[in-house]
Order: structure tokens, then sequence, then C-alpha cells
């Protein structure tokens, strides 16, 4: 991922503020190169493999975006389109969090929208190009939905 801009701002939200090592960036990738890095959307396999749910279930965990891809329950639930007749077009926007420590990715907005991308419902597959804005720091706290299961510091 080449990074192409700096932000000199902070995120709104302290739900999604690092405690210690805060960077935010910006980027333009492919959707193949993404998949290639430690990623995972923000909803996590129930215990059975069959559901997908939100982090405050404890007994789901935390899944690859490329591995979630190839699942049918995955695609099923995240190639919907939420917002029918908005113009979507390339470089399509991603909003991540990232772990400088383990070096893991949460996909906080574009779950949908890269399962689309992936599938052949919406530009031109793997090849896409995304721009990615970036929150990351080298220690989450543990109350930081999403974070709080895919950051491999609290799930060792």
């Amino acid at each position: 991922m080449r990074r192409v801009a700096a932000e000199n701002c902070g995120p709104q939200s302290a739900h999604h503020s690092p405690l210690a090592g805060e960077s935010i960036w910006e980027a333009n990738t492919t959707l193949r190169e993404l998949l290639a890095a430690e990623v995972f959307p923000v909803w996590f396999l129930g215990p059975t493999g069959g559901d997908f749910k939100h982090w405050e279930y404890p007994e789901y965990r935390r899944i690859l975006l490329r591995d979630a891809l190839h699942r049918t329950d995955f695609v099923t639930e995240c190639s919907n389109d939420r917002f029918p007749g908005s113009r979507l077009q390339e470089p399509f926007g991603v909003l991540l969090l990232h772990c400088t420590t383990c070096n893991h990715f949460a996909v906080i907005d574009g779950n949908h929208r890269l399962t689309r991308i992936a599938k052949g419902q919406l530009g031109p597959g793997l090849d896409a190009e995304l721009h990615l804005s970036v929150v990351e720091g080298s220690k989450w706290s543990s109350l930081i939905p999403d974070m709080n299961k895919i950051c491999a510091c609290f799930c060792a």
C-alpha cells in the first residue's frame, strides 16, 4: 500500500483512537493488494461457522476478509447494496483501524463495498482501485469495539 497523504487531525471519536502511537494516513491500493494484508471485516464468525454477527458476541471469532469472501454465508450477508442508487466509483473509499504492533487491520467502513467489488457486482473486481483512510496505533484499548477482537495483541 502506497501512502499518499498524511492527515494532521485526529479521529472524532474516542472509540476509534489508539492509546499510543497514533497516526492517520491515506493510501491508494487495489483490492488484490489489500487482501494480501491481515485485513479483517467487522463481522465475526459464529461458533458453528454458519453465521456472522458484530463484536458484542464473545463466542464469535475474527476471520480474515480474504477467507470470509470464500464463504457463502458471509457473501450473502455482505453483498447486498445498502445504498441503492448511490454512484460509487473508483477509487472506492475504505476506512480502516490498524494495530502497528500485530499488523492487523479492521475494516470499519467498506465491508459490504469490498464484498460487492470482490464478487464482481461493483467495479473491476480484484484490480479495483481503493482509497484507504487509516487510523493506526501501537496500542489499543480492549474496550474499543471491533479492535478488541481483531487486534492479535488481545487474542493471543
